[in-house]
């Protein structure tokens, strides 16, 4: 009797590990907060600014929240003389202290394929309780779409 309690308990636990493995992912599981699931898949949002850094900001799902110290005041994009797609970011401090973020955008297709690789991460230092602008071109005439991350520049 005693043998075959060890026998079924050995049993579960093995069954238990095996399927705690099964639905296991692998990697950062971070990058999908950002999109949405759509047919299985995970999707980035096209023309949208996405903060990385929790401590940063927080989405309340309709506003931002009051512990985020910045806040994403407006974004958008226009053509430039040269048809290259501009991308525009407001970010706003919402601290006493000044602020430095980085960020960066990656350019899309029509079909929301990349152009490319994303830009480099660029700095911007944001004055406490006020704004600073944030601005990247791209370097192929069909960009249509961007996203634009911002992170914690003391983050390294």
């Amino acid at each position: 009797m005693k043998h075959n309690l060890i026998y079924i308990f050995t049993v579960a636990l093995v069954v238990t590990t095996s399927l705690g493995c099964a639905t296991r992912r692998e990697g950062p599981a971070l990058g999908t907060q950002a999109g949405t699931m759509r047919q299985g898949i995970y999707e980035t949002p096209m023309d949208t600014v996405v903060v990385l850094d929790r401590d940063l900001a927080v989405w309340t799902g309709r506003d931002w929240s009051s512990r985020s110290k910045i806040a994403i005041q407006k974004h958008g994009a226009r053509r430039t003389e040269t048809s290259a797609l501009q991308t525009i970011v407001e970010v706003r401090n919402r601290t006493n202290d000044a602020i430095a973020v980085e960020l960066r955008a990656t350019f899309y297709d029509e079909q929301e394929l990349p152009l490319g690789d994303p830009s480099a991460w660029r700095p911007l230092n944001v004055p406490p309780q006020g704004t600073a602008n944030y601005s990247e071109q791209s370097l192929a005439p069909n960009a249509t779409h961007y996203l634009v991350e911002v992170r914690n520049a003391e983050r390294r």
